[in-house]
């Protein structure tokens, strides 16, 4: 029996666009959100896209491919197109995954210093600002920032482990 091709690869070649922008601006304002000064340009924004995108697309690949190829071929059987099998089969079955992928990818580029630092200096993004504070005015203008950045991540990776562990609670049932 031949398989077809499952129908969030004709879906998600033409909603890529749509998602790779949201994904930019979503890490952008996370990047730059309260930083930002008069030197407003997108190069930093940009930046630790490119280092952080593999994680999400790695997840969402995965998550993707885990959706059983049966409730594709239901929704196929009840005359739904590939848009509506993309968004009301694929996309909430893959979502705990994607999800997991975001937010690993967001926790990364809030992590991104080195390239970020070299290339380009202003608007500052959280670490770079973290880092002009602490080598600016010392530890005590730094530790608030520290804080920040820690309860961030601390909540972005408790997060992480709260969708993996519901989506395995969900799989054993």
């Amino acid at each position: 029996m031949k398989r077809h091709a499952p129908a969030w690869t004709y879906a998600s070649a033409s909603c890529t666009m749509k998602l790779g922008r949201l994904y930019l601006q979503a890490v952008s304002l996370m990047q730059g959100a309260c930083f930002l000064d008069r030197y407003r340009s997108s190069e930093p924004a940009e930046e630790p896209i490119f280092v952080a995108s593999p994680f999400v697309v790695i997840a969402a690949r995965s998550a993707f491919e885990a959706v059983d190829p049966a409730f594709e071929q239901v929704a196929t059987t009840l005359g739904k197109g590939s848009w509506t099998i993309f968004w009301r089969v694929n996309l909430p079955l893959a979502r705990a995954g994607i999800i997991a992928g975001v937010l690993l990818g967001w926790l990364r580029a809030l992590g991104e210093f080195g390239a970020t630092v070299v290339l380009a200096y202003h608007p500052y993004t959280l670490p770079v600002y973290l880092y002009v504070q602490l080598s600016g005015t010392g530890v005590n203008a730094a530790l608030p920032l520290a804080l920040l950045s820690l309860g961030v991540s601390c909540i972005g990776g408790g997060l992480v482990l709260w969708i993996q562990y519901a989506s395995q609670r969900r799989e054993m049932q």
